[in-house]
């Protein structure tokens, strides 16, 4: 078991100390919801760890009242620096489809996933997906908001990355189209040229055989003498 003391000496007629004395309580219970709730803190932060890189809260004027340490790592900036200053005044949300961030905020509803940039020390821009949840009191009276942030910069670079080579590729394809459309143009059309030239050897073909064979007829028989 565990237990509190409180010290304090036994003072001797002539001045010295004559014994110590002591009370003790029993602070058992109080020691082991200390080591639960301290266990019950470090399994949050590890979960929290997992699914994001840090933690923050707002007061109810939207400014920062908490950040987590582990900012530092992504931003390069103390945790210090940060207290106390609005959200939207370390980043900004990005516009996506579906509600405006700004306006959940106004509208103290929660909000997921939404992209938000800040620019750190060295000059860099990240991007983030804050998550985050209205909080209140037992009265129902708005405290601000408390949420998580994760870092998606490398992702969001990929992204963009294959988008762009995306277009890129689309952009390939419709060159591509154009030509082979082109080339079947200019095939139809060499097919039909070499369609009339046929025609036009065979019908001339035709109008020449008959004369020639008629001139070589009669040169035969003057040949043979056949006519004398």
């Amino acid at each position: 078991r565990t237990y509190t003391s409180r010290h304090f000496p036994i003072m001797a007629p002539d001045g010295g100390i004559a014994a110590i004395a002591a009370s003790f309580n029993d602070a058992t219970g109080e020691t082991e919801a200390r080591a639960r709730a301290r266990r019950e803190r470090q399994r949050l932060q590890d979960v929290i760890r997992s699914t994001s890189d840090w933690v923050w809260e707002t007061d109810a004027t939207g400014a920062i009242s908490f950040v987590s340490d582990r900012v530092t790592e992504a931003l390069g900036i103390p945790p210090l620096l940060v207290k106390g200053r609005p959200l939207i005044g370390i980043g900004r949300f990005v516009p996506s489809e579906g509600d405006r961030p700004s306006a959940v905020l106004q509208g103290r509803r929660p909000f997921r996933d939404a992209p938000f940039e800040i620019e750190d020390r060295s000059g860099e821009t990240r991007r983030f997906h804050l998550s985050g949840v209205p909080v209140y009191d037992d009265a129902g009276r708005f405290l601000g908001y408390r949420g998580t942030a994760s870092d998606v910069s490398e992702r969001h670079a990929a992204e963009e990355r294959a988008r762009r080579s995306r277009r890129e590729l689309e952009f390939v394809l419709e060159e591509l189209t154009a030509k082979n459309l082109q080339l079947d143009v200019a095939l139809r059309r060499a097919m039909a040229a070499t369609e009339a030239k046929r025609e036009f050897l065979a019908t001339m073909s035709h109008e020449l055989r008959t004369p020639l064979n008629v001139i070589i007829g009669f040169s035969e028989m003057m040949h043979l003498a056949t006519l004398g």
